[in-house]
């Protein structure tokens, strides 16, 4: 972008409150008002839209939109036994580093599914009625991966 400078600029004038609604006081136009003021003609047209342009970009917002990052999130999943087999409706929980919680329960087959789970790392902690509590305090999740944890609780 360039700046004009062969442009006259308008030579200082002072108004005066009876004479704001004069014609006379329009710098540069004698008596005709701001009526007889020309068009802008196309050559000026192209700064003039730049400079609107760049004004409404430079901090409004409206214009440039930042995208939202993704959150980076992953899913663990894995299934929970018994020396007997399958355990039902075990409680599973999951503690992110923000230490939000992620809970669900196993399935009549074993099986756990807990998504949206924050990426690092993580603690698993799965309980049940007459087993002892399992916890693992280092599971890492990666961004969009499925880590499967199967696990085996043992009886009180």
């Amino acid at each position: 972008m360039y700046l004009d400078t062969r442009l006259p600029l308008p030579a200082p004038h002072q108004v005066s409150a009876a004479s704001h609604l004069e014609h006379d006081a329009w710098p540069g136009l004698g008596s005709q008002g701001p009526e007889s003021v020309p068009p802008v003609t196309p050559r000026y047209w192209f700064p003039l839209a730049l400079l609107a342009v760049a004004a409404l970009s430079s901090g409004c917002g409206i214009i440039k939109a930042e995208p939202s990052p993704s959150p980076q999130i992953g899913v663990i999943s894995g299934v929970v036994t018994g020396p007997t087999g399958p355990i039902a409706g075990a409680g599973v929980r999951v503690t992110p580093q923000d230490n939000s919680y992620h809970v669900g329960q196993t399935d009549a087959q074993g099986y756990y599914s807990l998504s949206g789970i924050p990426a690092g790392t993580v603690t698993l902690v799965i309980s049940a009625p007459g087993y002892m509590t399992y916890t693992n305090p280092n599971v890492v999740i990666s961004n969009n991966s499925m880590v499967t944890q199967n696990v085996s609780l043992t009886p009180m």
